[in-house]
């Protein structure tokens, strides 16, 4: 084993070191196959610039690099280790720096920990692990840091912790896990997940330390195989969530909680049997305006909670249906809204009368001035609105035979339609208002309608 421990190598470097422009410089090669050790110490550099380059070959390789030890100076510094056996391990301590990371072994693990700048460049980060099992941790505390990183091996890990700034994770694998914090009070954080195996998860949350921050935070996560997980929270104003399962993902589930105004959501399923899950809480104030969409192709089951004001909430499933055959699928979605002047909009267009696809929906707003249209195209579908509360308006259209629609209205004055263009379907409207309108329009025979004022 051969072990280098350097702090502050350069003549050159020391002599200028009170110097605004000094500079520390430091490069290691090893090449044996033995576990070699480098460690670089670099954190005396209060100023100026520290640049630091290791080289490692073979396997059990351990590289160290400190060029900052706290928040406070203002050194700029730039770190590049490169690994190439297995089992190796890099860990980097710095600010203001843009720096990389190669490992391209199985069962590697990489380490960024930088620190807050004064004056001096936001922090980059780049981190390739090309073999199995990699492991990739980022720390960074500057508010617009940013970091990226890249894994193409199978079970891999990555972790980032950011106060603020953007986040890119790539995996390629399958079993891939993917982790992404971003807690800055006031500023803005992107975080971007892309994960193309299968049985891989994404953890996405975007918080503040104070009410509604950080205002305009996006995510967006894609998982390319099947039964995916991808999990996002985020609490502050106007967030953004895009969560895409692609074509051909089967059996993944969506989670995304939104806690404060404005907030958008909306997730794409292309596979069948999925499972998405959105909440979206306005925290009860005027204005909350959430909007939810959410957009399957078979099989699938879709839940929208939200309970501000003036939220609006679209489920479409069976859409531009694809390559894949899956008439025979049966779709849910469940919608529940408990604001004022609420929409919400369910389309379920899987099946039709000669392949089956037996679709259930249910609506539930109580909040004043809403409004719900349905549609299910299919046979034996199933249709529940209820709404309680001030005007409300309903509309639910299906067609095939066998299905049946209830709806329930407690308002003021409400208004509901429903059309049935199938044979041996069943409506039940209850409206108990001052002033209420009932349509039921059915085509074909043996169809049964009740409505009661």
């Amino acid at each position: 084993m051969k072990s280098f421990i350097l702090a502050g190598v350069s003549a050159a470097a020391l002599m200028m070191a009170g110097s605004a422009f000094a500079q520390a410089t430091s490069t290691i090669t090893q090449n044996s196959s033995l576990g070699d050790t480098a460690n670089v110490d670099q954190s005396g550099q209060t100023t100026g610039t520290a640049v630091s380059a290791i080289t490692q070959g073979g396997a059990g390789n351990t590289a160290n690099v400190t060029q900052a030890d706290n928040e406070y100076s203002s050194t700029s510094s730039t770190s590049g280790i490169s690994q190439q056996g297995t089992g190796n391990t890099a860990s980097v301590n710095e600010q203001a720096a843009a720096s990389s990371i190669i490992q391209s072994g199985a069962s590697n693990t990489a380490s960024f920990t930088q620190y807050y700048s004064q004056g001096g460049p936001q922090d980059t980060n780049n981190i390739t692990q090309s073999g199995s099992k990699g492991q990739a941790f980022v720390t960074q505390f500057d508010d617009n840091a940013a970091s990226n990183i890249n894994q193409s091996g199978k079970t891999d890990t990555a972790s980032v912790n950011q106060y603020g700034g953007s986040s890119t994770i790539g995996q390629t694998g399958n079993t891939d896990q993917a982790y992404v914090t971003q807690s800055g009070a006031n500023t803005s954080a992107q975080s971007y997940v892309t994960q193309g195996g299968n049985n891989n998860a994404a953890y996405v949350q975007q918080v503040g330390d104070a009410a509604g921050a950080p205002w305009g935070s996006v995510t967006s996560v894609t998982q390319n195989g099947n039964n995916g997980t991808a999990n996002v929270y985020q609490s502050g104003y106007n967030a953004q969530s895009y969560v895409t399962q692609n074509k051909g993902d089967t059996g993944s589930t969506a989670n995304v909680t939104q806690t404060s105004w404005y907030g958008y959501s909306n997730v794409n399923q292309s596979g069948g049997s999925n499972l998405a899950n959105v909440a979206q809480i306005g925290v009860g104030l005027a204005g909350s305006n959430e909007t939810s969409t959410v957009v399957q192709y078979g099989g699938d089951t879709a839940n929208v909670k939200q309970s501000g004001q003036g939220d609006s909430s679209g489920v479409t499933q069976g859409a531009a249906t694809p390559a894949v055959f899956i008439d025979f699928q049966n779709e849910s979605a469940g919608v529940t809204q408990k604001g004022t002047a609420d929409t919400s909009t369910v389309s379920q267009t899987a099946g039709n009368f000669l392949t089956g696809g037996y679709n259930t929906a249910s609506v539930d707003q109580t909040g004043a001035s809403d409004a719900s249209s349905l549609t299910q195209g299919g046979l034996g579908n199933s249709a529940s609105v209820t709404q309680t509360f001030g005007t409300e308006s309903s509309t639910v259209s299906q067609t095939g035979a066998y299905n049946v629609a209830n709806l329930t209205q407690n308002g003021l004055a409400d208004v509901s339609y429903i059309t049935q263009s199938g044979g041996l379907n069943t409506a039940n409207v209850l409206q108990n208002s001052a002033a209420a309108l009932s349509v039921v329009t059915q085509t074909g025979a043996g169809n049964i309608a009740n409505v009661k004022q």
